[in-house]
């Protein structure tokens, strides 16, 4: 549980390539051609959309616990089970 409860990247790492993605979501969204000439293009732009997607992904290793809650029924309080 330790394990899952850190946080296998840092937020800052990534933090640039998420910006990146939205920026290129935003243009295409907008119809910035200016912005997606920076890429090559649109097909270039969703493909470093796509590429950055899966570094993120490749790079959050397993799953983390950033919270939890418990819960419990009074009703079985005390019940025995075979």
């Amino acid at each position: 549980m330790r394990g899952w409860a850190e946080d296998g990247v840092s937020a800052e790492a990534d933090a640039g390539m998420r910006d990146e993605i939205a920026r290129i979501e935003r243009a295409i969204l907008q119809g910035a051609v200016r912005v997606l000439e920076e890429f090559g293009g649109l097909q270039a732009a969703m493909k470093r959309s796509v590429e950055l997607t899966k570094r993120i992904r490749s790079q959050g290793g397993r799953g983390s616990i950033h919270r939890g809650t418990a819960w419990r029924a009074v009703r079985l309080a005390g019940a025995r089970y075979r």
